[in-house]
């Protein structure tokens, strides 16, 4: 079974995260929402951007989004067994100490640690590539940007990184 995950809006431009499901990988069916927003302040307005990795250790499936309260975006986290079931916790999973605004995450476990690759908005509004480094995706140093993008926009724009290794989830 593949599983895919998207955000969208819905007619009120409300951002939740959901589940689609294929047996061929190629014909998804939609499986409902995952996410909502309200599961803390941070998330309270909108949710998107959904990455998944597997916690080798936790034995958990943990989600980080892009999670907005209707002033700041932050960096939120659920975790799951199962793919389907999803706790989200109610406060950011990561929001710089300086209050610039990050989304859009890539999360890459390289070298026994995870990186968390997102968005960042600088002082003068313009979104730049960011890095954040843990030994167990909970706890979370900030490396600041890593590249100066200069994007505009009001929502964080998707950082386009990919792990080099790249893996299909699926379970039995």
């Amino acid at each position: 079974l593949f599983y895919l995950f998207y955000d969208g809006l819905d007619a009120d431009g409300v951002g939740r995260i959901g589940l689609a499901t294929a047996g061929d990988g190629l014909n998804f069916r939609r499986e409902g929402v995952l996410i909502e927003p309200g599961a803390g302040a941070h998330d309270s307005e909108r949710v998107a951007d959904p990455a998944l990795w597997f916690d080798d250790q936790a034995q958990v499936w943990r989600m980080f989004y892009s999670a907005f309260d209707g002033a700041t975006w932050t960096i939120g986290h659920a975790e799951s067994t199962n793919l389907v079931d999803w706790t989200p916790d109610p406060t950011p999973s990561f929001a710089p100490e300086d209050g610039a605004d990050v989304g859009a995450p890539v999360v890459v476990y390289v070298s026994g640690e995870l990186r968390l690759y997102t968005a960042r908005r600088d002082e003068d509004g313009l979104w730049d590539l960011a890095l954040a480094r843990s030994p167990d995706g909970v706890r979370w140093t900030d490396e600041g940007v890593v590249v100066e993008l200069n994007l505009e926009g009001d929502e964080p724009p998707g950082v386009g990184l990919a792990s080099a290794v790249s893996e299909v989830w699926g379970l039995d």
